[in-house]
């Protein structure tokens, strides 16, 4: 992208004023690269249990929940509607995309106006290029309602994505028959816990192996 879109996002570039500018560069990148046709999107947070390949034909989301899709994994055809959307976004010179809702697309801006505070995505949002932003063109595109199942890979979501972390659930998910992976939202160090018998620890075992590889080998490189 070009140093005026990120100044567009944020005046105070390269300084920018928080990190939420940085994880909306992500947003849009994310879908940029579907434009290109670089295939799926998964964040690095996401445990997969079994392979994923959605046809390349039709866009794949997942619910998060009743209202909204996930962006975790994620695909577009390279010539989606959501897409050309993004690309409208990128070429005008308003801070705020077309698609937000009234609270967020108007009555916020004007707020921030009045008290002459500055409007920028990160100050209307983090989740303006993200599932809120998505979910509002998926249903504008007529694509909400064909969305993947919660299960897929949000299966906790909310106040229960720490079950990930408790024994008593255990492997829950994996039982389930539309399970593939699990977005691991919740990771900060005060909600993890290493408890034997939970889903957490079973998949830390699982990638034990390939972690201390990757360790070894830095070693190695370092010697």
């Amino acid at each position: 992208m070009p140093e005026t879109a990120f100044k567009r996002r944020d005046p105070a570039y390269p300084n920018f004023h928080t990190q939420l500018t940085v994880v909306q560069f992500s947003d849009i990148f994310r879908i940029m690269l579907m434009k290109y046709q670089q295939g799926v999107w998964l964040d690095t947070d996401v445990y997969l249990l079994k392979q994923f390949h959605p046809d390349p034909d039709k866009p794949y989301l997942a619910r998060e929940n009743r209202s909204r899709v996930g962006v975790s994994a994620l695909y577009l055809p390279h010539d989606h509607p959501i897409i050309h959307e993004f690309e409208d976004y990128m070429a005008a010179t308003d801070p705020l995309p077309t698609w937000l809702g009234l609270r967020r697309g108007k009555l916020r801006p004007l707020y921030y106006r009045l008290i002459h505070k500055e409007v920028t995505p990160a100050s209307i949002g983090i989740t303006v290029f993200g599932n809120d932003g998505i979910s509002r063109l998926a249903r504008k595109y007529g694509i909400f309602k064909d969305a993947a199942p919660q299960e897929n890979f949000y299966y906790w979501v909310g106040k229960e994505v720490t079950r990930i972390y408790d024994p008593a659930y255990g492997l829950t998910p994996i039982h389930h028959p539309e399970f593939i992976g699990f977005h691991i939202h919740k990771k900060h160090k005060e909600v993890v816990s290493f408890q034997p018998g939970s889903f957490y620890m079973w998949a830390i075992d699982r990638v034990r192996p390939l972690l201390e590889s990757k360790e070894n080998k830095e070693l190695a490189l370092a010697d």
